[in-house]
């Protein structure tokens, strides 16, 4: 999964690019306070929107899920724009401490409105969990060097899901490639 490419970028109208970035920050404040995992993941999902300092930006965000809801409506989001929204969504989802009611009840109406089924909910959240995961892991590695002990990211891991084979196997790659 990744996270937005330039191209998807591109393909968008400045509508649908403000509503989208309305509605990924709407995400980060639904709980009141934005984490730092989600304000880290924001800061290179705006980049793709708008020119504007990501802390302007939380410090200027009016939270109203209807008023997020209507823009969204009214920026008609063609396909691109759906998909990059709802992919965004579920990283946002992914990045928190834990997805507070508010959260998720702004995500499920997002995804019943534009007709997204539970099989396809189910796969854009593993998908996110999956990236979140592997950008926490690319981070600590690259941070602590290749063979740092990565036990403190064990909780991440767990909430991720995957098998233990499958969070080893990660790891090996991301070594790998931070190596080559």
């Amino acid at each position: 999964m990744a996270m937005i490419t330039a191209e998807e970028a591109a393909r968008l109208r400045p509508e649908e690019k403000d509503a989208i970035l309305d509605a990924v920050l709407g995400m980060v404040w639904s709980d009141s306070r934005a984490q730092e995992e989600e304000v880290r993941l924001l800061r290179r999902i705006a980049r793709h929107f708008t020119d504007e300092d990501v802390e302007v930006l939380l410090q200027r965000y009016d939270h109203d899920p209807e008023r997020v809801g209507r823009k969204i409506a009214a920026s008609d989001l063609g396909p691109t724009g759906r998909r990059v929204l709802l992919r965004l969504m579920a990283l946002v989802a992914a990045a928190s401490d834990g997805v507070e009611e508010s959260e998720l009840i702004f995500f499920q109406q997002v995804l019943r409105a534009f007709g997204v089924n539970e099989r396809e909910r189910e796969r854009l959240e593993r998908a996110a969990h999956a990236y979140i995961y592997a950008e926490a892991v690319r981070e600590a590695l690259r941070t602590r060097g290749l063979d740092a002990d990565l036990s403190d990211l064990e909780p991440l891991a767990e909430r991720m899901g995957g098998s233990p084979e499958w969070r080893a196997s990660l790891v090996r790659h991301i070594r790998i490639e931070l190596e080559g």
